[in-house]
C-alpha cells in the first residue's frame, strides 16, 4: 500500500499523483444555496437509471466562487442536486 506522509488514509501513486495530498486550503470563498421545488417530470430526465425524483420535488441549486485554492487555483462552480430515492432510500444526487 502506498501512503502519503501527510495523511495515513491518503493513497496515491507516489510517482504520478492524481490529486495533491489533503487538505486543500481555500480563502475568501463564496457559497450560495437556493432551495426550490420542481416538477418530477422535469427532474426525471436529469437522473441516471435507478434514481427517482423525490415526491416533493425538492432541489438545490448552488454556486461557488473560489478566488484562491491551494490545490486547484481560482475557480467557479455551479450545479443542482435534486432530492431522489433509490431502492426506497432517500438521498441527494
Amino acid at each position: 500500500m502506498l501512503v502519503s506522509q501527510h495523511n495515513d488514509n491518503w493513497m496515491m501513486p507516489p510517482d504520478s499523483p492524481t490529486y495533491p495530498s489533503l487538505p486543500p486550503y481555500y480563502r475568501d470563498t463564496l457559497f450560495q444555496l437556493v432551495y426550490y421545488t420542481a416538477s418530477k417530470d422535469n427532474v426525471a430526465p436529469l437522473l441516471p437509471k435507478g434514481l427517482e425524483p423525490a415526491d416533493d420535488g425538492m432541489c438545490c441549486a448552488f454556486a461557488i466562487k473560489v478566488p484562491f485554492c491551494s490545490h486547484w487555483g481560482a475557480f467557479n462552480e455551479v450545479g443542482i442536486y435534486p432530492k431522489v430515492s433509490h431502492d426506497g432510500q432517500k438521498a441527494s444526487f
